[in-house]
């Protein structure tokens, strides 16, 4: 029993996988998982094709998608964040007042996630988009949860991520991390100065339950450094997007309240 059980948990692995593929290729073909994941086809093809019987995947020609069933879970998991139910209106807001795209993002496996994007009418698009996994020492969300964690758990993520590069100005030596850091809880919001993206900069100011201290997020602003520049970058729009994070901490922290 015991060994079925062990063969059924690898399957579910497998699966999982599988999925996370087909996610990150956007879409691939049954060789391709099968040489990736070093299995035999036969084995990917009866995944995918449980999968499919289920709209978990769909078929597109010879390649396998990811289906459009996951908006399902996806939606559930999003909607019932106190997060996004408080962070959408001041996302929108912040969009509309610097013109700029808007993100609010949730932290969660040492990762910045976004859970809702606003763009604004001169909104650069990017990569991002709800559900990716942001590395948090390279955003301005990430850099502003860093921020908002006691320093104990701050080192815990420190040990724990990974500080690649992924632009010009990316922070990859602990120590200047540690510097950018305690300037941000100084000053009260985080810079991203073409650290995540060239030619970008963001601006973002951490969520966290006034009660608890519990880190839910942040928001932030992002937009080509030709625009996000001089009293913008370093007054105008810190002073804005803290003051929105703000409000979204309050009625967290309201809601909360009248729950216990």
């Amino acid at each position: 029993m015991h060994g079925r059980e062990t063969d059924q948990v690898k399957a579910i692995g497998t699966t999982l996988e599988i999925l996370e593929i087909l996610r990150d290729a956007n879409g691939a073909r049954v060789t391709e998982v099968a040489e990736e994941l070093g299995v035999s086809k036969s084995t990917v093809h009866d995944h995918l094709a449980t999968l499919q019987a289920r709209g978990f995947v769909e078929r597109d020609g010879n390649r396998y998608v990811v289906g459009l069933r996951w908006l399902r879970f996806g939606g559930h998991a999003r909607d019932d964040l106190e997060l996004f139910q408080h962070g959408q209106i001041p996302t929108t807001n912040l969009a509309r007042e610097t013109e700029e795209l808007a993100v609010c993002s949730a932290f969660h496996a040492n990762n910045s996630v976004p859970i809702y994007q606003a763009r604004g009418s001169k909104a650069v698009t990017t990569d991002s988009h709800s559900g990716l996994e942001l590395p948090i020492h390279a955003t301005a969300t990430g850099k502003a949860m860093l921020a908002a964690l006691s320093p104990e758990t701050f080192e815990d993520v420190l040990a724990e991520i990974e500080l690649d590069r992924h632009a010009k100005n990316t922070i990859v030596d602990e120590d200047a991390l540690r510097e950018d850091v305690q300037r941000t809880r100084e000053r009260g919001f985080s810079l991203d100065d073409e650290e995540r993206i060239d030619g970008m900069r963001g601006i973002g100011a951490a969520i966290t339950h006034e009660g608890s201290g519990e880190v839910l997020g942040a928001l932030a602003m992002t937009g080509p450094t030709h625009r996000v520049r001089g009293d913008r970058f370093r007054e105008e729009y810190p002073q804005l997007v803290s003051n929105l994070a703000r409000e979204v901490e309050i009625n967290v922290t309201h809601q909360r309240a009248q729950h216990d």
